[in-house]
């Protein structure tokens, strides 16, 4: 895919991070780096509101495709934090399915691979291998996260 033009994504606390890349690097996409989402989820009209929400957000910056990152292998949460990252996720699934966009779950190790990066450690402990840092909210498990599976997205869909 020549000019590929990607969104990484990951969920933490609440919040879906994005970063933005390219073949020509990392693009800017302002506020758009962060969708929080409502405490009452269990509502359908705060569920919808958040689907339209993250809908805007890929309409206004046409990725060509977005990979997710899955939790670590040893991901262990609570009930209510479980299913809050769950729902997030599924609601971007949703939405870039509606905007027509494709959209990918990728485990840690297909990213580590992909950066040829090392197995110890967290996957959010290699972070520097994006090679800049975006202020605000820049790791731990936040952007940085969003950044290194764009950066792994544009690796695996540039040689195709």
């Amino acid at each position: 895919m020549v000019g590929v033009k990607v969104f990484g994504a990951h969920s933490a606390g609440g919040v879906l991070w994005f970063a933005c890349a390219g073949e020509d690097g990392f693009h800017d996409i302002g506020e758009d780096f962060r969708v929080a989402v409502p405490t009452a989820l269990e509502s359908g009209e705060a569920l919808e509101r958040t689907q339209e929400d993250l809908a805007r957000v890929l309409r206004r910056h046409r990725p060509d495709e977005v990979w997710l990152v899955a939790p670590e292998s040893s991901y262990r949460a609570g009930y209510s934090e479980f299913l809050l990252r769950a729902t997030v996720e599924t609601l971007l699934i949703l939405a870039c399915n509606a905007e027509g966009i494709p959209v990918e779950r990728k485990a840690r190790q297909t990213i580590r691979g992909l950066l040829a990066l090392p197995r110890k450690g967290g996957l959010a402990t290699h972070s520097d291998v994006v090679g800049e840092r975006f202020a605000p909210h820049w790791g731990p498990s936040k952007r940085d996260l969003a950044a290194m599976v764009a950066l792994a997205a544009v690796k695996e869909l540039s040689n195709d």
